[in-house]
C-alpha cells in the first residue's frame, strides 16, 4: 500500500493557520510548500474566511549585514568577486 501524505481538510488548515506562529510552522505542520500555503490562505480569504496575517519575512536575497548605501564596500565586494571570476576562467 502506497504511503499517502497527510493533507489537512479546510477546517484543519484554518486551525493550523490560526494556531501557528509563522508560515514556516504552517509548512511543517501541513506538509505543503510555502507557495501552496499562500495560495490556500488567499483562496480562503477571498471566500471571506478572516485568517490572521503574518508579518512579512525576509525576502530571498535581502541581506541585513550589508547596506545598499555602503557604496565603497559594495564596489570592493564586486571587485573581489570579479577577481575570482576571472581566475576561474
Amino acid at each position: 500500500m502506497a504511503n499517502k501524505k497527510y493533507r489537512p481538510s479546510a477546517e484543519e488548515f484554518v486551525q493550523i493557520w490560526q494556531s501557528s506562529k509563522n508560515k514556516k510552522e504552517i509548512t511543517k505542520r501541513t506538509g505543503y510548500v510555502a507557495a501552496t500555503v499562500d495560495k490556500k490562505a488567499s483562496a480562503l480569504r477571498k471566500l471571506g474566511v478572516p485568517l490572521k496575517k503574518f508579518r512579512p519575512g525576509r525576502k530571498p536575497g535581502s541581506q541585513r549585514w550589508i547596506k545598499p548605501d555602503d557604496r565603497g564596500r559594495l564596489d570592493a565586494l564586486k571587485a573581489l568577486a570579479n577577481h575570482y571570476n576571472i581566475e576561474a576562467e
